[in-house]
């Protein structure tokens, strides 16, 4: 059996083109896609997309799209160019037709998708940071960490002081960039069995630790 072909990423959130917005840009309404956002890291991002870049022709495709269904139809073209090799895309910019040549990567992981893990040892439940929890959270793609999902009431995580949606970043001097690297760290404590534990989280657009102190078992 043929091993499935991953989906391609671009890394944008789009619009169509509709006929008011053409009219309002000046440009011809012939319809196309409206960037209305690049995720930064994405392939989009490191090719130079910018937000309000118009695309018209996706690597042959000729762009039409003046409805919200008809963007399924340059999603569908995206998910399903190939990896890895050089691609050109045709785009109106500031009302100026312009190239940009492009590599699409592997769709990444996204938020539906993601694997959370169950501490019961301190209270939490954390989830991994996908790329598309990185806009809300308005997070660059250099951060790391967990995003707490829950914090169970009178754990000593709760009465540490640590909140649903803080994103945790460190487990005394240990970064954490994924769940493995969390389930280390803990391990590591229940061995060493210390009375308080760090806890580095960033806490909207500010960091600050916790001190959350385990109950290990006698």
């Amino acid at each position: 059996m043929a091993e499935k072909k991953e989906d391609a990423w671009l890394g944008i959130f789009t619009q169509p083109l509709t006929d008011n917005l053409a009219k309002y840009w000046g440009l011809p309404e012939e319809g196309g896609i409206v960037v209305s956002t690049v995720l930064p890291g994405s392939p989009a991002d490191r090719s130079g997309f910018r937000s309000g870049d118009v695309i018209v022709d996706f690597d042959g495709h000729v762009i039409s799209a003046k409805q919200d269904q008809e963007v399924s139809t340059f999603q569908k073209i995206v998910r399903e160019s190939p990896l890895e090799e050089p691609l050109s895309v045709q785009l109106m910019r500031d009302g100026e037709p312009m190239e940009i040549r492009l590599t699409l990567l592997p769709k990444p992981t996204i938020g539906r998708d993601a694997r959370e893990f169950e501490d019961d040892s301190f209270g939490l439940t954390l989830r991994e940071l996908t790329t598309d929890a990185r806009i809300p959270m308005n997070l660059s793609s250099d951060v790391n960490g967990l995003i707490v999902r829950r914090v169970k009431s009178g754990s000593p995580a709760a009465l540490a002081g640590i909140r649903p949606r803080f994103l945790l970043m460190a487990v005394g001097n240990t970064p954490i960039s994924n769940i493995e690297d969390y389930q280390a760290a803990i391990a590591a404590a229940e061995e060493a069995r210390p009375r308080e534990i760090r806890i580095f989280c960033r806490v909207g657009a500010n960091t600050a630790f916790f001190r959350l102190q385990p109950r290990w078992d006698d």
